[in-house]
């Protein structure tokens, strides 16, 4: 029977959580260690910008690490599990694809009909079914958890790309190493799609009632229902344009995601798919890494951040020997 994991009760992940899924993932993944983004202007004022490369991670994404804590945990619940479904149309269904190929499980992946054919392909590589539904479909599958509804002949355990305690805690752990690496970080910028990254990493970063660190979300212009969702103290839904920032994005705030978002997110960056650009070209030129739009938006909004008067004012203590230091994700 199809579980219905995170449908209720959603929490912010426990440091004891963070921790187990720190060992439990810690064979399979990476800790890059932050790299200084080789680019200065005048108007920044003094300001270290680091990035987290999550892009070099196994399958280009940071994803794996919700994927492989996700797994686990089933496994470690029910050793008999040998089917796993996602509905997903990127990162989070190679993710799973990718590491039930390891784990010699059956992986089957429902995907909206408009995915881009690359990511596909991806999963074929991994061997994983696709089921491909209409998009309005498929988002009722994310947002009610309920894929037997549209898929009444797949029988295994579904694992849900966003709303899960073990994505949140596997995305979290990200959290705990940026800290362990850079204890006095001033702000840390998370891409901001479903929520579950930037919710998991402030949850890691929020965990001490001292840490004073902001964590902000960025989003991208053409779909950027945070920044309204905050405005108005409630999850908005709002008009989604596409654009080449395919990574982060949708119509709505996921209201399962929104008690956690509220309590531990500062607020949203947003930058047009133009400034996104900007920031892959940056990152390519400036330190020879190839991001995606969503990762470029993380640079975007570092920059952004650095130059206005807000930051100015607000940290106008921070000089030459004591500058501001931004983390940026680099998502995938």
């Amino acid at each position: 029977k199809n579980k219905m994991e995170g449908r209720e009760g959603l929490k912010r992940p426990s440091w004891e959580e963070i921790v187990e899924a720190r060992a439990r993932i810690k064979p399979y993944v990476t800790n890059f260690p932050l790299v200084q983004l080789n680019y200065s202007s005048e108007t920044m004022g003094h300001v270290q910008v680091y990035l987290k490369p999550e892009n070099l991670q196994r399958i280009q994404s940071f994803k794996i690490r919700p994927a492989v804590n996700s797994i686990l945990s089933v496994l470690q619940q029910r050793p008999e599990t040998k089917h796993i479904i996602t509905a997903s149309a990127g990162n989070m269904g190679q993710g799973l694809a990718y590491f039930c190929q390891k784990q010699n499980l059956a992986c089957t992946v429902v995907v909206p009909d408009h995915a881009p054919e690359m990511k596909l392909e991806a999963l074929r590589r991994y061997g994983a079914t696709i089921v491909k539904i209409s998009f309005s479909d498929w988002w009722q599958i994310i947002s009610t958890h309920n894929v037997s509804q549209f898929c009444p002949d797949l029988i295994g355990e579904f694992i849900h790309p966003v709303c899960s305690q073990t994505v949140l805690s596997g995305n979290a752990t990200i959290g705990a190493e940026i800290l362990e690496e850079l204890p006095d970080v001033d702000v840390i910028l998370i891409p901001y799609g479903g929520g579950a990254l930037a919710s998991g990493i402030a949850s890691a970063v929020k965990n001490k009632e001292t840490n004073k660190t902001k964590v902000y979300a960025v989003e991208v212009s053409t779909a950027a229902p945070l920044v309204e969702s905050l405005k108005h103290k409630k999850p908005m839904t709002i008009e989604y344009t596409t654009s080449f920032v395919d990574g982060i994005g949708g119509k709505e705030v996921l209201p399962q995601m929104w008690n956690i978002v509220e309590q531990v997110i500062d607020g949203s960056i947003v930058s047009t798919p133009e400034e996104c650009a900007e920031g892959i070209r940056i990152v390519a030129e400036r330190n020879k890494l190839i991001i995606e739009g969503a990762a470029g938006a993380s640079v975007a909004a570092a920059l952004k951040f650095a130059q206005t008067e807000h930051f100015k004012t607000s940290h106008s203590h921070h000089d030459e020997t004591h500058p501001l230091k931004i983390v940026c994700i680099l998502s995938g």
